[in-house]
């Protein structure tokens, strides 16, 4: 019964936030679902006891520095190679720096990025654990295919592809190395570098 719940309520949260970027909802209602999501995952670890410190609050590792400094490089390096297409899609993306004020800058640094890599990697994980799924493929699909739907407001092929592959690539190494700090910190990296290019 437990699973039926987590599945129900974490599918409905995801048709939530779709309903909203298809345009069934009006925009100004992404702020206040995101927020029950995020009240509902926080009643959900409530609920279940998920040990969230030792997921959240792991000191970072060399390795784990190492992963997600080679990560964001390569994806840095690869915007770079793709900067024509990239810049000749632009047009197909809604959003743009322009206009865009540092409080918003700073929002997605310090509080986006993070909640993002907290629902999409340390949630899912210890959920996957408390349940004993212990399969490390089924968590590392589970956690690009969500990531990347969450991404779908850009309505770009590209930025749903890439979101997939690097969700999944972030999830493969949050696995074995659960540092929140540095995946968020890699996260707002290539966020902020995909958004100004």
């Amino acid at each position: 019964m437990d699973v039926l719940l987590f599945v129900a309520l974490y599918l409905f949260g995801l048709f939530l936030t779709f309903s909203i970027h298809l345009g069934f909802f009006p925009k100004k209602m992404n702020y206040p679902f995101f927020f029950l999501l995020l009240v509902g995952i926080f009643i959900s670890i409530f609920i279940y006891r998920l040990n969230i410190k030792g997921l959240i609050f792991q000191p970072p590792t060399i390795m784990s520095i190492l992963l997600y400094t080679l990560i964001t490089t390569v994806v840095v390096l690869v915007c770079r190679l793709f900067k024509n297409d990239i810049l000749t899609s632009r047009s197909k993306l809604k959003t743009s720096m322009n206009g865009v004020s540092m409080l918003t800058i700073l929002f997605y640094l310090i509080i986006s990025a993070p909640l993002q890599e907290f629902v999409f990697r340390s949630y899912l994980l210890l959920i996957f654990q408390h349940f004993h799924w212990n399969s490390m493929l089924f968590y590392v699909i589970f956690s690009g295919i969500t990531f990347s739907l969450a991404h779908i407001f850009f309505k770009y092929w590209l930025i749903s592809v890439g979101s997939l592959l690097l969700g999944m690539l972030w999830a493969a190494v949050y696995y074995y190395y659960p540092d929140l700090l540095f995946l968020s910190i890699s996260h707002a990296v290539i966020g902020l570098l995909i958004a100004i290019i």
